[in-house]
This record gives C-alpha cells, structure tokens and sequence, in this order.
C-alpha cells in the first residue's frame, strides 16, 4: 500500500505532449480526404448531367429525323422537340434518296445542323452527317 493513486494510473500529465499533435493532423488527414471525396462527388454529378443533356439533344434529333421519315412529307418548317425547337429543312433529293437538314434551336445556345440522307423507300438512314 506504499504507492500512491498518481503513481498508479496513467494521467494526462505522463503524456509528455504526444495527443494533442497527432490529433489535430489526424483531424488534418480525415478533412482533407472529406473535401477531395466532396469534389470528385461534384466533378462526377457535373459530367453526368452534361452528359444527359447532350444525349437529351441527341435523343430529340432522332425523334425529328424518325418523324421526317416515316411522315415522308417534305414540307420545311419548325418542329417542337422535348428538348428544344427543330427546324427541318428539305434539301434536293436524287431519285430514291431524300436529304433533309435538321438544326436544333434553343434560346442563348447554338448547334450545327445534322444533314441525314434516306432512302425514301425503305425509310433507311444512309448518311448522317
């Protein structure tokens, strides 16, 4: 019974200054990891949502384009998409080919127009351009 209760236990004045370093870079480490996995997070939902547009577009030209064809009309004008409007534009046509241009307009950006050459028998696509 000749040892006393301080020389017995650990206390917090044996650590020599050990914890509160090694805390706080630990706390370093776990943020630093936080704020990279919440920024490749980001980048990611960034590229698939640029990446459902351009497929929303893409998707709203093959309407246009498969509309055209199997309409078979030939008459220019605008067409309303889900995504935007069309226009549609009938070019010359040479014997069974049919070439019609179709540019999609939407407000504040600018597309190039897709030329898509068919065959007005078989309502197959033979070029897109």
């Amino acid at each position: 019974m000749g040892r006393s209760l301080k020389a017995s236990s650990f206390t917090m004045g044996n650590e020599k200054g050990f914890i509160l370093p090694f805390t706080l870079m630990f706390l370093s480490v776990i943020l630093t990891v936080a704020v990279a996995s919440k920024d490749l997070y980001v980048s990611k939902y960034r590229y698939l949502t640029n990446m459902q547009n351009v497929y929303e577009r893409k998707i709203s030209l093959y309407q246009t384009v498969l509309y055209e064809m199997e309409a078979g009309g030939g008459v220019d004008g605008l067409r309303k998409g889900s995504f935007g409007t069309m226009s549609v534009d009938y070019l010359e046509g040479s014997g069974d080919l049919q070439q019609i241009e179709v540019r999609l307009n939407q407000p504040g950006e600018v597309f190039l127009p897709v030329v898509v050459v068919y065959n007005k028998d078989t309502k197959k696509i033979v070029d897109w351009k």
